[in-house]
């Protein structure tokens, strides 16, 4: 009789990490926190213009990281000098091929609802840690666009509920 290995994140209560593949980091230390903040900071790129709309770079982050369909994203900034980094998050869609900067709506405006919606960005103090948790339903991708990551580490993870 065979066993059943799941093939992705599915539905999770837990944050899982979109860094790592959703089988590593269970068996790999028997107390896998410190192996998770070791290998789970993601590779932020320096320019919209680095994130690859085919998807077929090879340099780290410019593919961004499978969501594979999360509900929500999790957040970590971490941010270790004097300087505080802002760094935007973008989404991708494979029916629509293109990378976007992710917006949110938060704000009241009668006249237009282009100017309903934020930029969704983080950014830390210095020598800070900040979390941040928002939907990304339906996007497939996240990519992580600064221009200066100096002293700044990002931690990302998605949950379904």
């Amino acid at each position: 009789m065979s066993v059943h290995r799941y093939t992705s994140r599915g539905r999770t209560r837990q944050p899982k990490n979109v860094k790592m593949s959703h089988h590593a980091g269970t068996t790999a230390e028997p107390i896998t926190y410190a192996h998770f903040r070791n290998s789970g900071s993601v590779d932020i790129v320096a320019s919209e213009a680095a994130l690859d709309n085919d998807l077929t770079s090879s340099i780290a982050g410019n593919t961004g990281y499978n969501t594979e369909n999360q509900q929500f994203l999790h957040l970590a900034v971490e941010t270790t000098g004097s300087d505080g980094a802002v760094i935007s998050v973008y989404g991708y869609n494979r029916q629509f091929g293109t990378w976007g900067q992710l917006k949110i709506p938060l704000r009241q405006d009668q006249s237009s609802f282009q100017n309903t919606l934020l930029d969704v960005q983080v950014s830390g103090s210095p020598n800070s840690t900040y979390y941040l948790s928002f939907p990304i339903n339906g996007i497939d991708r996240v990519g992580f666009v600064c221009a200066d990551t100096k002293d700044v580490v990002l931690y990302v993870a998605g949950s379904t509920f």
